[in-house]
């Protein structure tokens, strides 16, 4: 069934999604992102649903949603300020949502949600609230198109596929911008309020009583149909995606090794040397690595949630000290991986504020997925924790 190929560019945009997540410094563009990315899962998953159903031919409105959800993804990853344009679209989707509520006119315009987003950004993000206001003159400059960018999203695209094609070494397609605005055609066809009676015989009687039999549609050229839009714009989606968190990653480690650098106090003599700065050392840092057989001596909560744990590992014939920082969904599973192994152990709790450690009865073998976090370090050590992306 053509259908059947939508399946896995569907979860690898769902493990996208997860990898990416929510940074503090970029929380406002990430909301908006993320939100897009969202749609695309939500509007592909439906049509999935539709499609199934006894009216196929519905599925093609979702199919429309999740096109433009992943064109305005291709847009804002490959944007020269993520920041910017990110916040100019969180605060445009904010807006049209604000419009159709009623309000008072003594309220805030962007209201009590948006200015609790922004407060809790700026903490992390110094100039928060500057970048909010520049966004906002830039969204009233914007008359048409009606977009957050205020201009025709068809070359929009077009230009981001340029930059992509760059950063792949190769050239975009020449036919992008007009593929794109036939696409949005074709798919318009079916989301709109149209005509869709089409009749295959029409009989007349004697007293003027007309007999209309419906043509039947056909189920296969509809999943067909479909399935070919869902991939494109899956695909797309993990595209914009992919490129985003190389764009976060290169960044990031820029951030890191100037911090390493930069911090001048040293290591007690009796401590391993850290297997997230070598991994700087080397040039190893850019890629999300695979460790097998990692063993795991004892856990601990820290107050941010964070769970982590401190082992060692074997490069060649020196052995390093190395820490993982499991966070938010991988944290949950190490722990009920934990907590399956060794029933009796009372294990900390993520709680905030807290901080427990907790010695296993035993070593704990697993696989992860991890790459390297932010440069920490106190009076007698400095290293670069392992942050888990996924738990085996």
């Amino acid at each position: 069934m053509s259908i059947e190929r939508v399946a896995k560019p569907l979860a690898i945009l769902r493990q996208l999604r997860s990898l990416h997540g929510f940074r503090a410094e970029t929380l406002v563009p990430d909301l908006a992102f993320i939100g897009l990315v969202d749609d695309t899962l939500e509007a592909a998953e439906e049509a999935l649903q539709l499609v199934a159903g006894p009216r196929p031919h519905r599925a093609y409105a979702m199919v429309r949603v999740a096109f433009e959800a992943a064109q305005r993804l291709l847009v804002l990853a490959t944007a020269e300020n993520y920041v910017h344009v990110g916040t100019r679209a969180w605060l445009y989707y904010v807006g049209k949502d604000q419009a159709l509520r009623v309000r008072t006119d003594s309220e805030n315009v962007t209201g009590d949600y948006p200015v609790q987003i922004i407060q809790a950004w700026a903490l992390r993000y110094k100039d928060a609230e500057a970048v909010v206001e520049a966004e906002m003159r830039n969204l009233r400059k914007n008359k048409r198109p009606d977009n957050f960018l205020g201009k025709d999203l068809a070359d929009a695209v077009g230009a981001a596929y340029a930059v992509l094609a760059e950063a792949a070494g190769s050239k975009p397609p020449p036919d992008t911008v007009e593929v794109t605005r036939n696409a949005y055609r074709a798919l318009c066809r079916d989301t709109h309020a149209c005509l869709r009676l089409e009749p295959r015989r029409v009989t007349i009687d004697s007293d003027g009583f007309v007999d209309v039999v419906k043509r039947e549609r056909n189920v296969t050229e509809i999943e067909e149909a479909v399935a070919a839009g869902l991939t494109s714009a899956l695909g797309e989606a993990v595209m914009a995606l992919n490129f985003r968190i190389a764009r976060r990653r290169d960044a990031h480690l820029v951030v890191i090794r100037s911090a390493a650098s930069e911090h001048i106090g040293g290591v007690r003599e009796d401590f391993r040397r850290d297997f997230g700065l070598y991994l700087l050392e080397q040039g190893f840092a850019q890629a999300t690595q695979v460790f097998t057989g990692v063993q795991f001596f004892n856990v601990a909560v820290l107050p941010d949630c964070t769970v982590s744990s401190s082992t060692t590992i074997g490069v060649e014939k020196e052995v390093f000290m190395a820490t993982f920082d499991f966070k938010a969904e991988c944290a949950d599973q190490i722990l009920q991986q934990l907590q399956d192994a060794y029933p009796g152990l009372e294990l900390p709790q993520r709680i905030s504020g807290e901080h427990r450690i907790c010695h296993l009865p035993e070593p704990f073998t697993a696989t992860v997925t991890a790459s390297v976090g932010y440069f920490r370090h106190n009076k007698e050590d400095k290293f670069v924790p392992l942050v888990v992306t996924k738990v085996f």
